[in-house]
């Protein structure tokens, strides 16, 4: 009996989105350059708001809390995904490259960039986004 996989189990999806980096929204450096920039220009005839200073000081207090979030949840994210390749070690899985398709036990996980390859027990390096299936344990 074999037991199929989909890269989705392995996050392979979530590989491919945590490497691109939205160009239409601003970082919290440059909302910070951007008020920084907003006070020293200022009309002093006119100075800016205490009300408006505080509210985007707020604002910029929660990009920087939410993107300590998303640096933390990226890392968990990371654990989990090694936990569960980790739970290959010592198992038949089956892959393809390209047009050849391969079949080793798994002997370690290795971690390279944001790239997980199995180690294969014939030395092989397969990235974790290249399995196709995952054989049943073999009871001897």
């Amino acid at each position: 009996m074999t037991t199929s996989v989909t890269n989705s189990l392995f996050y392979g999806q979530f590989q491919e989105t945590t490497n691109m980096k939205d160009q239409s929204t601003l970082d919290k450096d440059a909302f910070l350059k951007l008020l920084i920039t907003k006070i020293q220009t200022q009309d002093p005839l006119d100075p800016m708001n205490d009300e408006q200073m505080m509210t985007q000081m707020t604002q910029f207090s929660t990009v920087e809390q939410l993107t300590n979030l998303n640096n933390q949840f990226t890392a968990i994210m990371k654990m989990q995904q090694l936990s569960g390749l980790s739970a290959l070690i010592g198992r038949e899985v089956e892959w393809m490259n390209g047009e050849e398709k391969g079949k080793a036990v798994v002997s370690s996980v290795r971690l390279d960039g944001d790239e997980y390859y199995l180690v294969m027990d014939n030395g092989e390096n397969v990235s974790s986004s290249q399995l196709i299936q995952i054989n049943q344990l073999s009871s001897q």
